[in-house]
């Protein structure tokens, strides 16, 4: 597992790893077999992702996990106002969140699962409840580390 300040997937012209060092990166994670890659810095939205890089004819794939801020306040407080005198919106703003992360072990193969929690009034939880929609669980197979390929030519 390797942990990072910035996103990996995060785009745009800031907070973002530029090219030359995600091509460093993707060296280091098969050299050095990283199955696991978390994050933080760009909180919205959080995500897990199966990701797949390839150097010197190797491919592997990575866990990516990006959580959001999970302590901070959700919304501003009441009496907050913006110059204008009105109360501050943002409905694009994310709730807090926190990715659950589980290891198994069955037969000898050993899986990593990692599931997006958002909150509400009442607690986290699973982002599918939050959201009403399908929100799936990943799941990467981390031993036997068979899943390494030879990249096509």
């Amino acid at each position: 597992m390797l942990l990072l300040h910035h996103s990996y997937s995060a785009a745009g012209k800031i907070l973002v790893i530029n090219k030359d060092s995600k091509a460093a990166l993707h060296d280091f994670i098969l050299e050095h077999d990283i199955s696991v890659l978390l994050c933080g810095h760009v909180h919205q939205p959080p995500l897990v992702e199966v990701r797949k890089v390839s150097h010197l004819k190797q491919t592997t794939h990575f866990l990516d996990g990006r959580c959001g801020t999970t302590s901070q306040r959700s919304t501003v407080p009441y009496d907050w106002t913006t110059v204008l005198g009105k109360r501050p919106t943002d409905e694009d703003h994310w709730p807090n969140s926190l990715l659950v992360h589980r290891l198994s072990e069955d037969g000898g193969e050993v899986s990593w699962e990692a599931e997006i929690y958002l909150e509400r009034s009442d607690g986290f939880f699973p982002a599918d409840q939050v959201l009403s929609r399908p929100v799936s669980k990943i799941q990467l197979t981390l031993l036997p580390r068979s899943r390494r390929v030879a990249a096509a030519p």
